[in-house]
This record gives C-alpha cells, structure tokens and sequence, in this order.
C-alpha cells in the first residue's frame, strides 16, 4: 500500500485530509478496519477521528498529544504504525517512537521512589 497525502495535495483537490483518509481506509480493507455501529455512533467516531487527523495536521502539538492521536486511530482502524506512517508522510519509526513514551510508567505520588544514592556511605557515624 502507497499512500501519500499532504496539505497541498489535500487543497488542490478541494478534499480535507479527514476526507483522504476515510478513502484511503475504503480502499485498503486488509489494512483498515471500516467503522461499525449505529448511524448515530458512526457519526460520532467519525467526528473524533476528523479531529485526531486534524490535530495531526498541527506542527506545534507535542509528540506526546501526536503519538496519543497516532495510537488512537490504529487502535480505531486496526491499522499499523506503517499503515499510517504511510498516510500521514511519517517514519513508522518517529511513530513507534512516540508511542513508546506513552507507555514508560510515571510514577504516582503515594508510590515509593527509589533511593537516590545507593551504595554511598551514611554521613552519620556508628556508635
């Protein structure tokens, strides 16, 4: 599957980039999975995945807010890292990279932290 699709491609053909996608997902069902439900439902993820591809389309959101957008629509559309990589002119490795900083734990407030200086010698003296 090659797809390429960019902001000048998606004016000049009048398309929103929302738009390309849905077509790319219709054109590709071994790679996408179609959405299902009732109209209502559809509707709806519709309009959810119409903003994570627009939000996608920012260059000031932080790789953070861009791998949860990436990890959502191929959790929505079955899809692969390389299956939007290819969409979206992205690296599937710059993908996998940012989906693997969603999932280093951060530590929570009542969790213990571990000691930061193992192994040095106590300042305070045996009796």
């Amino acid at each position: 599957m090659t797809v390429r699709s960019s902001a000048k491609t998606s004016a000049a053909t009048g398309n929103s980039q929302a738009q390309q996608w849905r077509m790319c997902c219709q054109q590709h069902p071994t790679h996408f999975l179609s959405i299902r439900g009732t109209p209502t439902a559809r509707q709806r993820i519709e309009h959810w995945e119409e903003r994570l591809i627009e939000q996608l389309g920012r260059h000031d959101i932080p790789l953070e807010s861009q791998a949860i957008a990436f990890r959502s629509l191929m959790e929505l559309r079955g899809c692969t890292a390389r299956d939007v990589g290819e969409f979206f002119a992205v690296e599937p490795r710059v993908i996998v990279a940012g989906l693997s900083l969603l999932e280093k734990p951060t530590p929570s407030v009542g969790q213990a932290q571990p000691p930061l200086a193992r192994g040095r010698k106590s300042r305070t003296k045996a009796a």
